[in-house]
């Protein structure tokens, strides 16, 4: 069973949501968490990609793309569109979907931003991970 957090995003903005995105991230990092972050978009993989190098004035999060089957020791990657991913603690989900991985992870942050069609898809998200017994956190950001 997993421990799933949905992350409500009170902001709007692409850039304040990739800045609220990086603070998780970060927090679980710090905490000795691996993270796979996962997108269906490689332009939004590309901003994470730069955002993570740049976050803190003084320091980066260690991180990488990540290639489906590919070999990777760094504790934060970023999944495109995937079918499958590397055995890791924690899940960020940025797609719309349920990925078809997410029963490998303890815990999933499910992250909704501030529009009306993501949070639809969120309570459908939601709606499947009640059905499925699995303990459910909402956070508002």
């Amino acid at each position: 069973m997993s421990k799933i957090e949905f992350h409500l995003l009170p902001e709007i903005t692409i850039e304040a949501c990739l800045r609220s995105i990086c603070q998780l991230v970060e927090q679980n990092y710090l905490n000795n968490k691996s993270v796979f972050l996962h997108t269906d978009s490689e332009s939004l993989a590309k901003q994470l990609d730069d955002l993570l190098w740049i976050f803190k004035d003084v320091s980066f999060l260690p991180h990488e793309i990540y290639k489906e089957n590919s070999v990777s020791q760094a504790p934060i990657l970023i999944g495109i569109n995937l079918t499958a991913a590397p055995k890791m603690d924690i899940l960020i989900n940025l797609t719309t979907e349920m990925t078809k991985f997410h029963k490998q992870f303890t815990q999933i942050l499910e992250i909704v931003p501030n529009d009306e069609t993501l949070k639809a898809n969120a309570r459908q998200r939601y709606k499947y991970y009640k059905e499925h017994g699995e303990e459910l956190l909402i956070n508002h950001l």
